[in-house]
């Protein structure tokens, strides 16, 4: 029996490279909803807003420069960072079974932003801070924060997709976007 026709021409586009025309649209959409949650848990935490302002910062700069895609995980390492530090200091006794789920989801998103960050290039601050989501998340780990350990571990994931920034300045005579005036 033929392989469904969906299947082969995924395959296809994968392999030609084809652009899909809403994915554009659809990550600027999602930079637009990671700021907002980002912006509302901002107010409940002061931990980390040196970080969460580079974060948006660089969102914003990957933004303007058409970065769609890099803009939105930029803006959902942040989301995750600002949940982390939430939980930063609270330890949680959960069942052993409950342990053994979220060690094998701990451990396959640092696995997934390790291989991830071997396919990027992150700018070296990107870079340096995903190791130190990755650092936090094991000491959050280790001392029994596991929400924090998910969230940062979710961060450093997260910056793992990230790729080497272009100026903003590429875009030049098109209209400058923002994410927020």
């Amino acid at each position: 029996m033929p392989p469904p026709k969906k299947a082969a021409k995924k395959a296809a586009k994968k392999a030609t490279g084809h652009h899909d025309p809403h994915k554009a649209a659809k990550d600027a959409r999602r930079t637009f909803e990671h700021l907002g949650r980002v912006q509302a848990i901002a107010k409940l935490t002061n931990s980390e807003s040196e970080t969460l302002a580079f974060l948006s910062q660089t969102a914003d700069r990957a933004f303007r420069a058409g970065q769609y895609k890099d803009s939105a995980d930029l803006l959902r390492a942040a989301e995750h960072l600002s949940f982390a530090s939430l939980y930063r200091e609270a330890t949680e006794t959960v069942a052993d079974n409950l342990k053994a789920t979220i060690k094998d989801e701990f451990d396959h998103l640092l696995e997934r932003a390790e291989d991830h960050a071997n396919h990027h290039s992150a700018p070296k601050e990107v870079h340096a801070l995903m190791e130190r989501m990755t650092k936090e998340a094991k000491a959050a780990l280790k001392r029994g924060s596991y929400r924090a350990a998910l969230e940062f571990a979710r961060g450093a994931e997260a910056l793992a997709h990230v790729d080497e920034l272009k100026p903003a300045e590429l875009s030049a005579g098109k209209e400058q976007k923002r994410l927020q005036d």
